[in-house]
């Protein structure tokens, strides 16, 4: 089941005109993110996701994904995915299947009735070292809007 695909827009429908202040805001705005996918979620047993990028003329040895989804305290699920070699100079596109964690009922009742409250965190290395952080917030109540 595919739920969502996060892609940034093509530097041609960029603006030049942009401020370097603007640039900030716009990475900030691409390194946070809100998804509502509503009660019905929890019958879904794998997930889906697709990630494009490019790189430049360098080639990159062992792009690695972690990510770790929460609720409240509580860790429901890590992952780690790498990538080992991407060519210089190309547009990439990276897609990884996911299990969906067997919840409670109690749990599930819990993260639908506590909308924002789970959230996840994707950590993106290029060898050991971090090259991105990217937090998500979720919401599994029927409304979109809840707070």
């Amino acid at each position: 089941f595919f739920f969502l695909m996060i892609r940034r827009p093509p530097r041609s429908t960029q603006s030049r005109s942009s401020a370097a202040s603007d640039v900030y805001k716009r990475q900030d705005q691409y390194r946070y993110a809100r998804y509502h996918f509503g009660p019905d979620f929890f019958k879904t047993k794998t997930i889906g996701t697709s990630l494009t990028f490019s790189v430049g003329s360098q080639p990159i040895k062992d792009l690695r994904m972690i990510e770790r989804h929460y609720f409240k305290d509580r860790l429901l699920a890590s992952y780690d995915f790498t990538f080992p070699f991407c060519i210089p100079n190309t547009c990439n596109s990276w897609e990884n299947i996911y299990s969906v964690p067997e919840l409670q009922e109690d749990i599930k009742q819990e993260m639908i009735n506590s909308p924002w409250e789970t959230e996840a965190d994707t950590f993106f290395f290029v060898g050991n070292k971090l090259i991105i952080h990217l937090k998500s917030q979720y919401n599994y109540s029927e409304s979109e809007d809840d707070e």
